[in-house]
């Protein structure tokens, strides 16, 4: 094992969680915008009241201890 080995394995962890965040806020648009269709309701107000409800996760003490540069 090699200090690369390392680097490549923490940059395959942070893809993944990009890519599992892009996952999800594109399922968050497409509820969005079925929801605005359903109800007539604003766009913007249902992205605000879904945002408003969805839980914060904790920020990683990984990033915070190892910023992405």
């Amino acid at each position: 094992w090699t200090g690369q080995d390392y680097g490549d394995i923490v940059d395959n962890a942070r893809d993944r969680g990009q890519q599992y965040l892009r996952t999800l806020m594109a399922r968050f648009e497409r509820e969005s915008q079925n929801l605005a269709r359903l109800t007539g309701r604003d766009i913007q107000t249902i992205r605000q009241r879904i945002s408003d409800e969805v839980p914060q996760p904790m920020p990683s003490p990984w990033l915070v201890r190892y910023p992405r540069h």
